[in-house]
């Protein structure tokens, strides 16, 4: 759920329809009242697995939001989404761009959604690598467009253990975004890390608007940045290390493709993280 102003607010989440089946939804609240819940619109024709959800969702402004989520293609894998709203009218779902060539084991999600503006955002989750490991993805939409998602820069050396993904995103101003989630050291225990994208903003000015003199000169700083750089990253590893991920809950709408990521985990050396899968799963009925 996001609000952009009081009384105006965006909220998602998952819905078991006549069928049986997961679907996502979207609701919107104008002025104090709350709109009528809808199918995110797109994930009808996406969702052939019968398992899909809303996961994140930010509002930049009223009436301008993002979402993101899981659904389940044709084959049971699980395939990330993201989908935009403008003046108050939720766009058609798209599968995260990019995602497609990054996700050969068949599981990707997105877990954070952060919009800076109404056409500027950022988000983050998780894919499947063609080994069998977790992978954390960032991808940035700028002017209204989705980029292409890739793998958050600096995690394939960090993540020895196999195990990573974003837990949250968080964008300031255009293409300035920040993100932090999770990996897997080579003992196997979970470790946080943390990500920033965007080029360092220019230095405040004085009262009388004079640049610093320790400043570059105007000329030399671009103007406008139109394009999120994921890869000029500062990555910093946090002092507490996570026991276990922050969103297995709402990351695991598929039973199947949840006991399959729980085998992965057993075979690579980690049943705690394989145990924890199982439990949730089981409790939740999947």
């Amino acid at each position: 759920m996001s609000c952009a102003a009081p009384g105006n607010c965006s909220a998602g989440g998952v819905y078991s329809d006549s069928s049986g089946h997961f679907q996502a939804f979207v609701v919107s609240e104008v002025n104090g009242s709350w709109g009528t819940a809808e199918q995110v619109p797109g994930t009808a024709a996406l969702n052939q697995g019968g398992s899909a959800g809303t996961v994140s969702v930010s509002c930049a402004s009223p009436g301008k939001c993002a979402a993101g989520g899981i659904y389940t293609d044709s084959s049971g894998g699980g395939q990330a989404f993201v989908v935009s709203e403008v003046n108050g009218t939720w766009g058609t779902a798209q599968q995260v761009p990019g995602t497609a060539a990054l996700n050969q084991g068949g599981f990707a999600e997105t877990v954070s959604v952060s919009c800076a503006s109404p056409v500027s955002c950022g988000a983050g989750g998780i894919y499947i690598d063609s080994s069998g490991g977790g992978q954390a993805f960032v991808v940035s939409e700028v002017n209204g467009t989705w980029g292409t998602a890739q793998q958050v820069p600096g995690t394939a050396a960090l993540n020895q253990g196999g195990f990573a993904y974003v837990t949250s995103v968080s964008c300031a101003l255009p293409v300035y975004c920040g993100a932090g989630g999770t990996y897997s050291d080579s003992p196997g225990s979970q470790q946080a890390f943390v990500v920033n994208a965007g080029i360092q903003p220019p230095p405040p000015r004085a009262a009388n608007g004079a640049v610093p003199a320790t400043a570059a000169p105007a000329a030399s700083r671009p103007a406008r940045h139109t394009n999120a750089r994921w890869d000029r990253w500062r990555l910093a590893l946090l002092p507490s290390p996570l026991a276990l991920p922050f969103r297995l809950d709402t990351m695991l709408f598929n039973g199947m493709r949840a006991r399959q990521l729980a085998e992965v985990f057993k075979w690579r050396g980690n049943p705690e993280l394989a145990a924890a899968i199982s439990r949730i799963t089981a409790v939740r009925g999947r």
